[in-house]
Order: structure tokens, then C-alpha cells, then sequence
């Protein structure tokens, strides 16, 4: 989940009573989308060409968030396939897949 300052928070149940919580992660977002997979990608805040970056969760040795920028193409949009692969939406309305770690465009728009 996103609020209206960007902060990305997730649920986290919680071991005793089994109930979720809300907690707040590193980052800051716009739009955030979610693979079958698990992965996670968010429309981050940086201006690049597109829109903004596009960033990808990890997880650091200490279990910590890290966001890996992919590079190449930005935008203002972004849902993620079921194979954990972004597409997204430019600030022109134009359609991208990743591929291959490459922005791959796609006819029409959005």
C-alpha cells in the first residue's frame, strides 16, 4: 500500500495473536505492483526519461529493503506480469515490457 506522501507499507501478522499490522518500509512511491511471484515493483519519485524510476525490492543480508533501480526507461504507471516482469506506463502514455533487461515497447497505448 501506498499513502498520499509515498510511504509503501505492508501487512505483517503478527506471531501471537495472528492478526495483521501495517508496517512502513524504506522507500518512496507513486504506484507499486506485485508479481505472482512475489516480486515487488514501485514507480519511485526520481524524475528520468518516462516519468519516474522504476525500482525493484530486494532484500539485503540483514533482511533489510533495498530497491534496485532498472534503468533505460521510467514511468508513471506499473503492474507486473506472472512472471515477475514490470510493464509500465510513460508519461506519453506509451506501453513497456522488460525483456531481457531491456525496455522492449509496445503497440498502442494507454
Amino acid at each position: 500500500m501506498i499513502n498520499n506522501l509515498g510511504k509503501i507499507s505492508t501487512p505483517v501478522k503478527n506471531s501471537a495473536t495472528g492478526k495483521l499490522n501495517w508496517s512502513t518500509i524504506s522507500g518512496r512511491a507513486s504506484d507499486i505492483g506485485v508479481g505472482l511471484d512475489g516480486s515487488v515493483w514501485i514507480i519511485g519519485r526520481n524524475r528520468v526519461k518516462g516519468g519516474f524510476s522504476v525500482m525493484k525490492m530486494a532484500m539485503n543480508k540483514k533482511g533489510r529493503v533495498n530497491w534496485d533501480v532498472q534503468t533505460g526507461m521510467g514511468g508513471v504507471r506499473i503492474s507486473v506480469d506472472d512472471k515477475g516482469m514490470p510493464w509500465i506506463v510513460t508519461d506519453k502514455n506509451e506501453i513497456y515490457h522488460l525483456r531481457d533487461k531491456k525496455w522492449v515497447i509496445i503497440r498502442g497505448s494507454a
